[in-house]
C-alpha cells in the first residue's frame, strides 16, 4: 500500500492506493490520547474503518468491514519517497468522481 496521511487540527484526511485500488481517507484524531479513527473509501467501491492509537513505529490498531477484520500498522517514510506515488495526477479523478 501507498499512502499520504495528513493529520491537521484533529482532522486526517489522506489518499492512497492499494491491490484494491485507489481511495480517499478522511477522519479525526486526538493528540492527547494518541487515538485515530478513519474511513478509507475505495473509488466506486467499498469503504473501511480504521482505528488505532499513535506508538514508538507509527500506528497500530484494527481495521474492519463489514464481513472481516484484523491488525494494521503503518509507519512514516521519508518524505523523498513520495516521488513513487502516483496519486498527484489520479487525485483529481477521483474528487471529480464525487468520492
Amino acid at each position: 500500500m501507498h499512502l499520504f496521511l495528513v493529520f491537521k487540527q484533529g482532522k486526517i484526511s489522506g489518499e492512497g492506493t492499494d491491490y484494491v485500488g485507489p481511495w480517499v481517507a478522511s477522519g479525526t484524531y486526538d493528540s492527547s490520547t494518541g487515538r485515530c479513527r478513519w474511513i478509507k473509501k475505495y473509488v466506486g467501491k467499498h469503504q473501511v474503518t480504521y482505528q488505532g492509537t499513535s506508538c514508538e513505529n507509527g500506528i497500530q490498531g484494527n481495521w474492519d468491514l463489514s464481513w472481516s477484520s484484523g491488525p494494521f500498522h503503518i509507519w512514516p517514510r521519508p518524505f523523498g519517497h513520495l516521488t513513487e506515488l502516483y496519486m498527484r495526477d489520479d487525485i483529481a479523478d477521483v474528487d471529480s468522481a464525487g468520492v
